[in-house]
């Protein structure tokens, strides 16, 4: 990108806090956000985010990853693991995801699951997955050599279908990103108008 992702513009603030306020709409709890070289920008661009710098940011993602999974407590459920140049994923996707693992875990009770839930538009995977706790140790303990993908391809994969194709739409190049604030300008620029629609069809006329 030639720039910090996680700082660029978007929708009026930027992309993390695009991504935070996503979560917290989805009553996500607690949200940490791992930094590196940017963490001092971070703090002070968003004071109200829960900051753990990646030590060790020259090994790429999956060190990063290791970070937020030390940080983890044990009293935890499940986790999603969030890129910040996933910006569009819509909240009510994250809440579908949680409802799966919930359902499942009415079922199948045993915290020693290794359950990952994907969302799947169209036939193809995206992001964020949903991990079970029980990755939480393996996360920790694995060299990261293959990333996180071949983690989760040693273990069961749930595919959960949902209708957001924000789960596919990263933002790696100028041209994404661009690509990326285009469509979320047209999402805009149509609830806008279906909020006006329905304004004006609530209207009372001088007669009613």
């Amino acid at each position: 990108m030639g720039q910090d992702k996680a700082l660029l513009p978007l929708a009026g603030g930027t992309v993390l806090k695009r991504i935070l306020d996503t979560h917290r709409r989805a009553d996500i709890d607690p949200i940490l956000v791992i930094s590196g070289a940017n963490d001092e920008e971070l703090r002070r661009r968003h004071p109200d985010a829960i900051l753990l710098r990646n030590p060790h940011p020259d090994r790429g993602m999956f060190s990063s990853i290791q970070t937020g999974a030390l940080a983890l407590t044990d009293d935890i459920d499940a986790f999603f693991v969030h890129p910040v140049d996933i910006p569009l994923v819509r909240s009510k996707t994250l809440l579908h995801l949680k409802a799966r693992f919930t359902n499942h875990k009415i079922r199948c009770p045993d915290a020693a699951c290794l359950l990952s839930f994907v969302p799947v538009h169209r036939g193809r995977r995206g992001h964020p997955p949903l991990l079970t706790r029980s990755f939480v140790r393996i996360i920790r303990e694995d060299a990261g050599e293959n990333g996180l993908a071949t983690v989760l391809r040693g273990h069961t994969i749930v595919e959960v279908p949902c209708d957001d194709p924000g789960v596919l739409i990263d933002m790696n190049t100028p041209e994404a990103y661009r690509k990326v604030c285009e469509r979320l300008e047209a999402v805009d620029c149509e609830r806008i108008s279906q909020e006006r629609q329905t304004s004006s069809a609530c209207l009372l006329t001088p007669d009613s």
